[in-house]
């Protein structure tokens, strides 16, 4: 999970890979539209990934995906004015 959630500046993921891959990382809104996508390259163990706020629109509920070829995470995050 992100923390803090919810959060107003910026908010931090921890990932932790089994080994170095290729990842893609998308947020959606609560429509299901993509908000923010990168792709990135993950090392071996612990990642960390910095949402901020300027990546999103509008404070509400949005989703994140982390996948790669073996690991995948999905969860909700809140975005506060």
């Amino acid at each position: 999970q992100n923390e803090p959630n919810p959060f107003n500046s910026l908010t931090k993921i921890i990932a932790v890979f089994p080994r170095a891959e290729s990842a893609q990382f998308f947020i959606t809104d609560i429509s299901g539209k993509i908000v923010y996508q990168n792709n990135f390259q993950s090392v071996q163990g612990e990642n960390t990934i910095v949402i901020r706020r300027e990546f999103l629109k509008t404070p509400g509920t949005y989703y994140y995906t982390l996948q790669s070829e073996h690991y995948q995470l999905s969860r909700k995050m809140i975005l506060i004015p």
